[in-house]
Parts: structure tokens; C-alpha cells; sequence
């Protein structure tokens, strides 16, 4: 089963701006799905993080400045897509699907980072 995180979190009347996987909203519906789902066999596909790893400037000729915006901008991303991907796995959410092919590296590397320290 598949969580609309933007349609949940809008008909909580949640603004845009706190439309986020990790919102309590979200942890409330997802625990309660989660129980909902209990023995069918069912898993819980979590939303996905809505910010894209994807620079604002574009271009051959981009002065330091715009490079640096970029670099900042996607490392941002990475680490919201990082956070909200560990807080769903430390949630026992370990399905999720992303928006757009760009944030796929990112949510992998988060997986691994995650059941690699399980290991431990």
C-alpha cells in the first residue's frame, strides 16, 4: 500500500512548507496503517521526499559562486532525502519510492548505511 505524503499531509491542512515524510502527522497515519495492515500481508510503501537534488543555475559557464549554490543546494537535498529515508526505516517503513531517477543513488546509499550498522 502506497502513502500519498502531500495528499495526507495537505487534507491535514498542513501547509506546503511542512508537507515532509517526517511530519507527526505522517508518523501518526503510518503507525496506524501499519496496524491497520497487521497479518494481511500487506506492506506500507512510504512516500517520497519532494526535494530534488538538482541545482537552480544550468549552463557551461557558471561563475564559483553559482557552482558553489549548486553544490549546496544538492548536498541539502541528499541529506533531507537521508534523513526522512532513516527515519522511516528507524520506523520499521522499509519500502519507499522516489519522485524522479535523481534522488535514487542517495536513497540507496541510505538503505545500505542503515542495515549495515544493524550489523554491528
Amino acid at each position: 500500500m502506497h502513502f500519498g505524503t502531500y495528499d495526507y499531509t495537505a487534507s491535514c491542512s498542513i501547509t506546503a512548507r511542512y508537507q515532509e515524510m517526517d511530519h507527526p502527522v505522517c508518523d501518526f497515519a503510518h503507525h496506524i496503517t501499519k496496524v491497520a495492515l497487521g497479518h494481511t500481508g500487506i506492506w506500507l510503501s512510504d512516500g517520497a521526499t519532494n526535494t530534488m537534488p538538482i541545482g537552480p543555475h544550468r549552463g557551461e559557464k557558471l561563475t564559483k559562486v553559482q557552482q558553489k549554490e549548486n553544490q549546496e543546494v544538492v548536498h541539502r537535498a541528499w541529506k533531507k532525502g537521508y534523513d526522512h529515508i532513516r527515519h522511516s526505516l528507524w520506523n520499521g517503513f522499509y519500502q519507499g519510492w522516489d519522485l524522479n531517477p535523481r534522488p535514487v543513488p542517495n536513497a540507496v546509499c541510505s538503505r545500505i548505511c542503515f542495515f549495515l550498522r544493524e550489523l554491528r
